[in-house]
């Protein structure tokens, strides 16, 4: 298989995976606009209230010629708490949140680069992960934990 092939059956394994999950998805801003924290928590407990589960994945996607690309996954109890905190370290943009804001916003700015959706996900809903390499779900969870005690 090459490089190439492989990729695209990557992109195809994931977009397959994100459109199963689609009604747990939210959008948190479109390209140019800033970020309103409010609205942004407020949707984020609306898709909490919906399911009402214990814990939850997230996944922030960037919206780019038409692709959805992951940017960041994370695990949270309180999602509404935790992206309260993840948007005040990209507002402060300080320690990895300084590569939040190169990667997301419009240098100096506050207003974003792509349109920006976050997927909510329980654990349990799904079996697989859509990728073949990468960290574990307790892998995962670990690198959530030092990127939250970095903050």
């Amino acid at each position: 298989m090459t490089l190439e092939s492989d990729t695209l059956r990557k992109r195809a394994l994931f977009e397959t995976w994100m459109a199963e999950h689609e009604q747990f998805s939210t959008p948190l801003t479109a390209q140019g606009e800033p970020i309103h924290r409010k609205a942004v928590l407020s949707r984020i407990a609306t898709l909490m209230e919906r399911q009402g589960a214990p814990e939850y994945v997230y996944v922030l996607t960037e919206g780019r010629s038409d692709k959805a690309i992951p940017a960041y996954v994370g695990k949270a109890r309180s999602p509404v708490s935790r992206w309260n905190q993840h948007l005040t370290g990209l507002a402060k943009g300080n320690g990895s949140y300084l590569r939040w804001r190169t990667r997301l916003l419009h240098e100096g700015q506050d207003s974003v680069q792509f349109d920006l959706q976050l997927h909510l996900l329980i654990p349990g809903l799904f079996e697989t992960r859509p990728w073949v390499e990468g960290p574990s779900w307790p892998e995962a969870r670990e690198r959530e934990a030092h990127w939250a005690s970095q903050t």
